[in-house]
């Protein structure tokens, strides 16, 4: 049995271009570049949002738990990882660690199951209430 191509139908072929249709051109350098800047203009806001509100703190933060700093003290000590040091060999770190985890993996599925168990009591057909 041989295997035949479908013949095509009809009413979904395309007629050719006409003769005067415009061609249309692939974009410039400058056109792409153009569209580059636009789109950076676009994202600006979050990028600086971002910046200011995420990045910057996230940074600053590292920074800081890298040297020995109160209030009382005008400029902070560099340490370098002493702390994660220090942090390492306390014995109330992996206790309260410990804690966190347990409460973590208790309170979410907890939390899951009865956030999912209100809704589905809310999406039952309640008798008396129509929309």
């Amino acid at each position: 049995m041989a295997v035949t191509s479908p013949t095509p139908n009809p009413a979904t072929l395309k007629a050719p271009a006409a003769t005067g249709a415009a061609v249309t051109r692939p974009p410039s350098f400058k056109e792409k570049q153009r569209h580059q800047w636009e789109g950076l203009l676009f994202i600006a806001p979050w990028l600086i949002g971002f910046l200011i509100f995420t990045l910057g703190p996230i940074l600053i933060s590292l920074y800081l738990s890298m040297t020995k700093w109160d209030l009382l003290r005008p400029q902070p000590i560099w340490v370098g990882l002493g702390n994660y040091r220090d942090l390492l060999n306390d014995p109330d770190f992996f206790h309260s660690l410990n804690r966190t985890l347990y409460y973590t993996a208790v309170s979410v599925p907890l939390g899951m199951i009865g956030s999912l168990s209100v809704a589905m009591l809310l999406n039952q057909k309640v008798p008396g209430i129509s929309v």
